[in-house]
């Protein structure tokens, strides 16, 4: 049994190493808390669709079913108008 006295030091690679995996997550790390903080709630979502295109069918359907709703004169419920606003302002800052 190895004591901590006799146990081998890492190798100059292994902290450099480390170092880099440690900065990558903690660059990871800022970079998805300021994702969430510019775009927060289900604003987030709507922004990686639009930006990855990655269930863009859904949204457009639900776009649709949103405007034609509105052709028609009918009144749109809160989650609809919820959903247009978080998806006009997902628009408007990605569009800045």
């Amino acid at each position: 049994m190895r004591s901590k006295a006799n146990s081998p030091t890492p190798r100059r690679g292994h902290r450099f190493f480390r170092r880099i995996l440690w900065a990558t997550g903690a660059s990871l790390a800022f970079c998805l808390g300021a994702f969430l903080i510019y775009f927060p709630g289900r604003q987030s979502l709507l922004a990686v669709t639009l930006a990855t295109g990655l269930g863009v069918t859904s949204l457009q359907m639900q776009v649709e079913q949103v405007e034609d709703k509105a052709i028609e004169g009918r009144e749109l419920s809160l989650s609809e108008k919820q959903f247009l606003l978080d998806l006009y302002t997902c628009l408007a800052k990605g569009g800045h």
